[in-house]
Parts: C-alpha cells; structure tokens; sequence
C-alpha cells in the first residue's frame, strides 16, 4: 500500500495531466467555434437525437438528465453550447435553464461534444441550403426593387413631405 505522500504524489500528477489534455480539448473546441464564428452562417442547430444526448451524470446507470449541444446566438456571440434538461418529477417533464457556452458545460460534456461538432457543422450546411433555396424562391416572386436614385435634382413627387 502507498503512503499518504506517495498517493497525493501521484494524484498530483495525474491531475496535472488531465489538465493539460483538457487544456487541450478546449484549444480544440474554441478553435471550431472560432471557424465556425467566422462562416457568419446565423443559423441555430441542436443536436437532440437520443444518441447525441450527453448523461449529466456520467457515472449513474439510469440517468435522465441530460445535455444537449448545438450552435446558437448567446448575447451578440454565436457559440457552441450545451443546454441541461433535468427530470421533473412533478410534472413527468423537464426544467432547464438557457443554453451556457460549451466551454463552460462539466469536462465530460466537452468531451463528449467534441466529436460532434463535425454532425454540427454538417446540419449547419443543411439548413444553410434550405435557408438559401428559401431566400431564392422569395427573390424570384418578389417585385424588381426601384432603380437607385440617379443624383439629379429633386422633382416635388421625390420629397418625402
């Protein structure tokens, strides 16, 4: 058996580790959002299959609270996110509370998103070409916009009183 020394030694390390590796996951997972940032696609995905929901507490067998990750607009900042839905046992339904950023959800859910992102990204790009074929077909039976004003003098009709 160790001694206390020794196990605190050694849980010391291991914990220096496991930050560095979650140091690492979370240079991984800022650097998609970042990217994704900067596609400016304003769109909103939520992955809520039951496969895509992350347990809230990874050690319990039967666990029915969860969190599910998605990419929304939190403030002024479109972000990965992870939103926690908890059992209420009064009503036989849920409670949660808004969306958080992922970079704050529990390890384990970061974890867990990480591989994610890429189904994220690729329901992005769904709903961007539905998005797209929408705004086309709108464009296409919409009205011709007035010319552009050509800087001449103003008639009486033109002034806006």
């Amino acid at each position: 058996m160790r001694s206390l020394d020794q196990s605190v030694q050694r849980l010391s390390n291991l914990a220096s580790k496991l930050n560095e590796a979650t140091d690492k996951l979370n240079e991984h997972l800022a650097a998609a959002e970042r990217r994704l940032s900067e596609t400016r696609i304003g769109l909103d995905v939520w992955l809520n299959d039951g496969a895509d929901r992350v347990p809230a507490d990874p050690i319990a067998e039967n666990n029915e609270d969860f969190f599910i990750v998605g990419w929304t607009k939190l403030g002024e900042q479109w972000r990965l996110v992870a939103q926690k839905f908890e059992h209420d046992f009064a009503t036989t339904g849920f409670r949660t509370a808004g969306p958080q950023p992922l970079m704050n959800a529990p390890r384990h859910v970061r974890m867990r998103a990480l591989p994610m992102v890429v189904t994220i990204v690729e329901r992005l790009g769904d709903e961007a070409e539905r998005w797209l074929s929408d705004v086309e077909k709108a464009l296409a039976g919409s009205p011709t916009p007035p010319s552009a004003f050509d800087g001449g003098p103003p008639i009486d009709d033109d002034i806006p009183f």
